[in-house]
């Protein structure tokens, strides 16, 4: 697994700058490489809710309209997915998409928005909190994922980065059921989390 790290700043949304920022970022992770035409790459956006970018809530659509960008320039086909605390429905979806910008986004470049409501469910059986998860089928649909999470801080769950925003994937309202299940942050941190088996000698 790579340790590299990187860090940039912008003062604003420029989308020249943005595009040119995040190639740079993807060339310092050693990611370029990996990109190759026609591959499938599903943009995970922070979406749990249907506010505007200016809230400060959701992904910003600038960043997911450059990512998109930057990834077609080789060549590479991408999809934008996540599902909101609400019903996981295509009316929901909608609302989602166009009040967070995410459908003006995609309008202006080259992404795709998730409508696939079909999900699927993955044993764990070394699990802590779970022996099992249900997780959007759209994940089946493409050869990579690309997390982009927001730096907000959450009442719950805390911190909010790239871990949580993958709990994104869990469909609709059963997030909400599963936070009531779990309780507290360590249950939480303990949701995919796996026990080593034991080796007997």
């Amino acid at each position: 697994m790579s340790k590299i790290v990187s860090l940039n700043y912008l003062n604003d949304y420029n989308p020249k700058e943005l595009e040119s920022t995040i190639k740079n970022v993807l060339e310092q992770l050693c990611l370029t490489n990996n990109l190759k035409p026609k591959m499938k790459v599903l943009i995970k956006a922070c979406l749990p809710t249907d506010v505007s970018a200016d809230m400060a809530e959701t992904t910003h659509p600038s960043v997911i309209r450059a990512l998109s960008n930057v990834l077609k320039s080789f060549g590479v086909e991408c999809i934008v997915a996540d599902s909101p605390y609400k019903k996981y429905t295509l009316e929901t979806l909608d609302k989602v998409y166009l009040n967070t910008g995410m459908l003006d986004a995609a309008n202006q470049s080259s992404c795709v928005l998730n409508k696939d409501l079909s999900t699927f469910t993955i044993q764990t059986p070394t699990g802590v909190m779970n022996k099992s998860l249900t997780l959007m089928n759209v994940i089946n649909q493409v050869d990579a994922i690309i997390n982009v999470g927001k730096l907000k801080i959450d009442e719950t769950l805390g911190y909010m980065g790239v871990i949580s925003n993958l709990f994104g994937f869990v469909p609709g309202e059963m997030k909400n059921q599963e936070l009531a299940r779990l309780g507290t942050q360590k249950d939480f941190h303990n949701y995919v989390y796996h026990k080593e088996p034991e080796v007997r000698s």
